[in-house]
């Protein structure tokens, strides 16, 4: 199985992400974006000429290309997750990146020290949230 550039084109906005075949088999894989990340739709085809020459491709397989069919979708879901992995990392780094840029801005305060900045970090993680009970001192003359 291999991957078809030369049948995606790029220019076009409609064009799938990535294309792989099989013998005559074509798996298109188009990406779209969405609230928790990358989607991935696919659509399987089998192309063909007719009786003038002229290429087409069908949806309607015969039961010889199922096996075909079955290898291919496996390859295509290699893919995607191999994706959807690669963009999860990338999310992470751009994270990390964020926080690392934040904290390093912090340290250039020409206000506070870093012993006066950690000390107030400590102060708001020690904070009671608000409604929340504090634990009566233990009464140690009843012992």
């Amino acid at each position: 199985m291999k991957e078809d550039k030369a049948n995606t084109p790029q220019n076009s906005e409609n064009a799938p992400n990535f294309v792989l075949r099989d013998g005559a088999l074509r798996s298109a894989t188009w990406r779209s974006e969405g609230e928790y990340g990358p989607l991935f739709n696919t659509r399987i085809t089998k192309l063909y000429r007719d009786e003038d020459g002229n290429p087409r491709e069908t949806a309607t397989l015969n039961s010889k290309d199922l096996l075909q069919v079955s290898e291919l979708a496996r390859e295509t879901h290699r893919e995607v997750l191999m994706r959807r992995r690669a963009h999860s990392q990338e999310k992470q780094k751009s994270e990390t990146r964020d926080e690392q840029r934040d904290f390093a801005e912090d340290w250039h305060d020409e206000e506070s020290s870093r012993q006066d900045i950690a000390r107030e970090r400590f102060k708001e993680e020690r904070k009671p949230s608000r409604g929340a009970r504090r634990a009566k001192p233990r009464d140690r003359a009843a012992r």
